[in-house]
């Protein structure tokens, strides 16, 4: 049987398509391995080129890796942000947070790229960096749907405070699920942060 050329493959690739398509290599390896998946030679093989190679396109193994978080944050803020649609505000905001329970993000493999991500980011600048970008869009995006939510008297010290805490209600719900010998339904998860949303909504702007 043949197999695919996968080396001639990257090299008919436009230097902006390489550098994106080691960076989908990257991610690949990560939620496939873990930590094990940062090795040069692993990712290599999986894009389909020498090792040498990656340094033309990425600096260090940091750079590269930095680059990985950065498009797995954004297509994952993407794809959410979709979800959300452009309806009722309130709407808006659970749709959100419904789209947070569906497969591209209750997935282990993607538990496991994160890991790598969060232990590079105590050691590495720019990992830190596209971690503190990412978490910041994150953030604003969250901010902006329970703004819309709950109207123009809608205070910023209140909202920063509501979105940090439905970050970590959304966070610490997606490891348990991830972690877990046997997980909750999607719905559960859901349903949990439903209850969120009511009390939010309910709430006084400045409490």
């Amino acid at each position: 049987m043949a197999h695919p050329d996968k080396r001639r493959d990257f090299d008919r690739l436009q230097p902006d398509a390489r550098r994106a398509a080691l960076i989908e290599a990257t991610l690949r390896c990560l939620r496939r391995e873990g930590r094990d998946g940062l090795s040069a030679r692993r990712i290599g093989a999986e894009a389909g080129i020498s090792i040498g190679l990656i340094n033309h396109y990425f600096p260090s193994k940091d750079d590269l890796v930095a680059a990985a978080y950065e498009t797995l944050a954004e297509r994952q803020l993407a794809m959410l942000l979709e979800a959300a649609g452009d309806g009722d505000p309130a709407a808006r905001l659970r749709g959100f947070v419904t789209a947070y329970f569906g497969p591209e993000i209750l997935d282990r493999g993607v538990l496991r790229a994160w890991i790598v991500f969060w232990a590079m980011a105590f050691e590495s600048q720019a990992v830190r960096t596209a971690r503190e970008r990412s978490n910041g869009a994150f953030q604003a995006a969250l901010r902006d749907l329970l703004a819309g939510a709950q109207g123009e008297a809608a205070e910023m010290p209140h909202l920063a405070f509501r979105a940090t805490e439905l970050s970590a209600l959304l966070d610490g719900l997606w490891v348990e699920w991830c972690l877990a010998e046997t997980p909750f339904a999607p719905e559960e998860g859901r349903a949990i942060c439903d209850r969120w949303i009511d009390r939010f909504l309910a709430s006084p702007i400045t409490d």
